[in-house]
């Protein structure tokens, strides 16, 4: 198998430790950074133009850092985790002394004592983003979204990047999943209370008027028609239809945080869904809208999977 013969031709160096600490408030990070021996395929618009400038130590006391690429020691190259990149560990070739550096969060915080025991390099960075590597056909690699987009982990796995898209005022369902594929995604559904929240803070930024009836699409579509004296499980009975989300998939679905009235003021059933804006005293993020539009649809949420 590959994965045998790519892993065995690794050496794993060491695991050090980052114990730097802001001096205005103690940071707490994952302190284990992971040394390979080896090459990295690295992918982004500034690689051509990349300096090997950096030494290791400055990738440990960084804990926006996470990874670092040497051509040798004293020359390398440190990734925030935002920066723009697709990179790709391989084996070491003859001759050569480039090795990298992975941060990461280790079982029961401990030292492995070899890589092959390393079965997910993860880490969540100050800001809480959570940054993974995935084994894709035995090989290691690094994802990151496109400039403006967010980058989420699914409980389910899966790795997507969101970005919020302001559109005409009355953009129907159809017209914003048009203009998500000519983004390059889909209209997306929510996974998780977490991106309903990030949601609801792009559709105030984007807009620039919080405690206004905006609203933004999202995929999903309620399979059966909707009374309020029914069942949650009955009101939330919807397809996501976005091609990534499971009909299950419904962490973000809670009595807390959907404001759900069935039927709009003009008596058309709401059988879609959207972000709401964001509104003093009321913490609901998601509510039902009605399939056909209206002019509080003021834009949409898109989405691509990475490692695909």
């Amino acid at each position: 198998m590959r994965l045998l013969v790519v892993l065995c031709s690794f050496l794993l160096i060491t695991l050090v430790y980052s114990e730097e600490e802001s001096e205005e408030e103690p940071i707490v990070i994952p302190e284990k950074i992971v040394k390979i021996r080896g090459t990295m395929n690295i992918s982004d618009k500034f690689d051509r133009i990349a300096k090997y400038d950096f030494d290791e130590t400055m990738c440990w006391k960084n804990p926006f850092c996470m990874a670092f690429y040497c051509l040798s020691p004293g020359k390398c190259r440190k990734f925030d985790h935002d920066t723009q990149v697709h990179a790709t560990m391989n084996e070491p070739k003859d001759g050569e002394e480039s090795y990298y550096g992975i941060r990461a969060i280790l079982p029961n915080n401990e030292c492995p004592s070899s890589y092959k025991d390393i079965v997910d390099f993860k880490y969540q960075a100050p800001d809480m983003l959570i940054n993974s590597w995935r084994k894709v056909s035995g090989v290691w690699k690094f994802e990151s979204c496109k400039e403006e987009w967010r980058r989420f982990e699914r409980t389910t796995g899966k790795i997507v990047c969101l970005k919020g898209i302001k559109l005409d005022a009355g953009f129907s369902k159809e017209q914003a999943k048009s203009e998500c594929a000519t983004l390059g995604g889909v209209l997306t559904g929510v996974a998780s209370i977490e991106e309903s929240d990030w949601m609801q803070d792009q559709v105030s930024d984007i807009t620039d008027s919080a405690n206004n009836d905006y609203v933004f699409w999202i995929a999903g579509k309620r399979l059966n028609t909707c009374t309020l004296g029914a069942s949650w499980t009955y009101r939330t009975n919807l397809e996501w239809e976005d091609g990534i989300m499971g009909n299950g998939d419904k962490d973000a679905m809670t009595e807390k945080n959907c404001d759900i009235s069935c039927v709009s003021s003009e008596g058309a059933d709401e059988l879609c869904w959207g972000i709401m804006n964001y509104k003093r005293d009321i913490d609901m993020t998601i509510a039902d809208v009605p399939c056909g539009g209206s002019s509080y649809m003021q834009g949409a949420f898109c989405a691509y999977e990475l490692y695909k």
